[in-house]
Order: structure tokens, then C-alpha cells, then sequence
């Protein structure tokens, strides 16, 4: 996984002047890698069922928010939940305790997408344009 550079892992050196650039010039360099967060193992992605209420409320309890209602996509990982997201409202929710914030990330992309997908209908879930009416009916014929 791509990962960003934080103030922790980065320091200011001076451009060297094979660059072409003035003395002064400095730009940032990774120093050190011990600040990412490898992807967990064993992560799934799928939509809430009656029997995770109590978890997602204790998650929704965690990050503060209130519980999200409606239709849910949630992260398990190691039989825990991570994240959730609303597919209904765009509600995101994470346990803030763990290294959650790219899989509530993904989550919440991926409830977009089945969000647009409901809203486009069936035409558009097929792949297909949606079917516009025909100028011809409309045209006289000779």
C-alpha cells in the first residue's frame, strides 16, 4: 500500500548540485519507514446483518457518532469490526483505537459506488444507457 509522508518520517536536506538547482534549494526526504501501518490481514468487507447491532453500536460509541441506520457495509477483521459505512446517508464510522482510517476510507468509496449504483437503476447497473425515447414516433410519416 502507497504510503504518505508524515513530519515523523521525513526531514529537510539540501538539493544536491547535480540538480541544477540553487544552494539553498531543500526538499523533503523519507527517512524511515516505521511509521506505516501494514494492511491487516484477513480484512472482509460486507453488509451488516441484524446480528452485528450491538457492534455497531459499541463501535458508533467509540468514534462518538451516533449509530448509522439503514442499509451497512462493514469491515471484520479477526471477527472484529473495524469500520462501518452507510450506504443510505454516507455515514462513516471507525474504531478509533486501531489502525482503521484507510479501510473506513475504502468503505466509504465502496458504499458510494452502490449508492450511485441504486440511484442510476437497472439500465445503468446492466452497463447500458439508459434508453431515451425515440424521435421517431413523433415524426409524421409520408
Amino acid at each position: 500500500m502507497p504510503t504518505m509522508p508524515t513530519f515523523r518520517n521525513t526531514q529537510w536536506r539540501r538539493a544536491p548540485a547535480s540538480l541544477g538547482v540553487p544552494r539553498h534549494a531543500r526538499f523533503l526526504v523519507r527517512t524511515k519507514r516505521d511509521d506505516v501501518h501494514a494492511w491487516p490481514t484477513g480484512v472482509t468487507i460486507r453488509a451488516a446483518v441484524p446480528a452485528d447491532a450491538a457492534a455497531l453500536r459499541r463501535l458508533a460509541t467509540l468514534d462518538e457518532q451516533p449509530p448509522i441506520v439503514g442499509d451497512v457495509l462493514v469491515t471484520e477483521v479477526g471477527g472484529e469490526l473495524w469500520a462501518a459505512a452507510g450506504i443510505d446517508d454516507a455515514a462513516v464510522i471507525a474504531d478509533p483505537f486501531r489502525p482503521s482510517g484507510d479501510l473506513a476510507l475504502l468503505l466509504a468509496e465502496r458504499a458510494g459506488r452502490i449508492r450511485r449504483a441504486r440511484l442510476a437503476g437497472p439500465a445503468q447497473k446492466a452497463g447500458r444507457p439508459a434508453k431515451r425515447a425515440s424521435n421517431a414516433a413523433a415524426r409524421p410519416t409520408t
